[in-house]
């Protein structure tokens, strides 16, 4: 999907605005889509998450207590189907769905929320309907978002984002994670590599 980390930017805006604009929230460390960083030394590997700026520089996203939450989001997969009423050589209409995982932790104290509480306000107010003035100007032609399941299962989670490092979440922490669809249609060949830079959505 063209935009990916666009289309995330926008689902993140809106959790921001709609979702967590408490107080409690404020300063709080909520980023794009991570990867497996690695580190290998005599002790093994250990595999954690990362998130990369173009140049390859990554900042790990460790559970910190100076931030009340932290969200990032990982992709899974994606499918692709042309839309049979699409006909024409690079001409066909491509539903795309990429299956995406969003993690999020924190801490009870300052947000003031246990685990589920905080999984149940992210969730019933997840963003599913895209405005079309949000997504248009990345030459989609329908966005469509939809929540699909959660884990709250601290060490679960902690197993599946960091291999090799022994558990170690406190029982103040909040760890869980939310799997979502994006759904999304466009035009084959009409996005060229430019079209994909940030500066390109920036400038849209």
């Amino acid at each position: 999907m063209p935009f990916q980390s666009a289309i995330i930017d926008i689902i993140n805006s809106q959790i921001l605005t709609n979702t967590l604009c408490d107080s409690r929230f404020a300063n709080g460390s909520v980023n794009g889509i991570a990867y497996d960083g690695t580190e290998v030394d005599s002790n093994g590997i250990r595999v954690y998450p990362v998130v990369y700026d173009l140049t390859g520089n990554g900042s790990k996203v460790n559970p910190d207590d100076t931030y009340p939450i932290q969200i990032y989001h990982k992709i899974l997969n994606k499918t692709y189907q042309v839309k049979p009423s699409s006909v024409a050589d690079r001409s066909n209409v491509v539903s795309e769905k990429t299956d995406v995982k969003m993690v999020v932790a924190g801490w009870t104290n300052p947000l003031q929320l246990t685990q589920e509480d905080l999984e149940a306000l992210i969730a019933s107010n997840f963003p599913d309907q895209i405005a079309p003035a949000l997504y248009t100007p990345l030459r989609l032609q329908n966005l469509v978002i939809t929540l699909q399941s959660s884990v709250l299962d601290r060490a679960q989670v902690y197993r599946e984002e960091y291999r090799g490092i022994p558990y170690q979440v406190k029982p103040e922490q909040i760890l869980f994670s939310i799997r979502y669809q994006i759904e999304s249609s466009y035009k084959k060949g009409c996005f060229i590599i430019t079209d994909c830079q940030p500066t390109g959505v920036l400038n849209q």
